[in-house]
Parts: C-alpha cells; sequence; structure tokens
C-alpha cells in the first residue's frame, strides 16, 4: 500500500489570482496544501465562495480538475 502523508499544511495565499472559466474571470483565493511528496492547490471565487479549480502534484505528475 503507498505510504500515506503524515502531516497535511495548508496556507491561503495573501494575493489573489484569476481564473478564467466559461469565459468570466473569477479573482480567487489560492489554498495551498503542502505534505511529504504531494502539492495541491484550491482555486476559491472571493465573491460566492465556490470552487473553481483544484490541482495536486505527486510524483511528478500532476491532475486538475476545473468546474463546469
Amino acid at each position: 500500500a503507498p505510504e500515506q502523508p503524515r502531516e497535511l499544511l495548508a496556507e491561503v495565499q495573501v494575493e489573489t489570482e484569476p481564473v478564467t472559466h466559461r469565459g468570466k474571470t473569477h479573482t480567487c483565493r489560492v489554498i495551498v496544501y503542502r505534505a511529504e511528496k504531494v502539492t495541491a492547490r484550491t482555486w476559491v471565487d472571493v465573491q460566492d465562495g465556490k470552487v473553481v479549480r483544484q490541482e495536486a502534484t505527486m510524483l511528478g505528475e500532476t491532475m486538475a480538475l476545473q468546474r463546469e
């Protein structure tokens, strides 16, 4: 079985980032998660609190999910 991270640190970034979705640009707060061998990010629209995008990188592979 794969080894599970022992500690996951989450940090909300100070700067916002724009994410374009269906022709509209959303101003997002970015939450960065870090653990041993894993980094992930979640982009949250500051206006309505909806998750616009998620991304995770592990073992050199990145998976991204974006709201449709």
